[in-house]
């Protein structure tokens, strides 16, 4: 099993043939692709529940741009405050947090989830929300290093329109 005393749970360098993920607002998708651009997994997402591109550290809206995975950490045991009872709940994340390397915030990362009705829904606060079985696929085949291009839908584009 992999622990965080171990360090990064994925090299550095890819191990397979995975080369980046592409992450759709306008189609609620994320997609692993090969450097020869051959899809080799694709899963449903949440992401934020505002749209447009992350301005604030606060703000529930997921960014959008191209980043990188700064970290795979085992999430199993970490806890959210839930805001509806003001508890702290265990699965939250899954049983992992893929990182990114994000200019607002490091809180950012693709995890699991313990609502996936929830799924390709906007509901989440920022990050990009698998099924727990897609989450534990993926780890499987992505790096620390490895880029992610997450693009905006029509109505995020609306969004950053009107804030100008």
């Amino acid at each position: 099993m992999k622990t965080v005393e171990e360090g990064p749970v994925s090299p550095a360098v890819p191990s397979g043939n995975a080369a980046f993920i592409l992450v759709s607002k306008e189609d609620m998708c994320l997609q692993l692709y090969s450097s020869c651009s051959e899809l080799l997994f694709s899963a449903p997402i949440s992401c934020g529940s505002e749209y447009g591109d992350k301005r604030t550290k606060e703000d529930e809206r997921t960014p959008e741009g191209v980043f990188s995975i700064r970290r795979i950490e085992p999430s199993s045991e970490w806890t959210h405050l839930n805001p509806e009872n003001g508890c702290r709940e265990k699965g939250c994340y899954g049983d992992w947090f893929i990182r990114l390397n994000t200019p607002l915030s490091l809180r950012i990362g693709i995890h699991g989830t313990n609502k996936p009705e929830e799924i390709g829904l906007r509901t989440s606060e920022g990050c990009i929300r698998l099924n727990n079985m897609d989450i534990d696929r993926l780890v499987e085949m992505v790096y620390v290093g490895m880029p992610v291009i997450i693009t905006p839908a029509a109505e995020d584009i609306a969004a950053d329109t009107k804030a100008l």
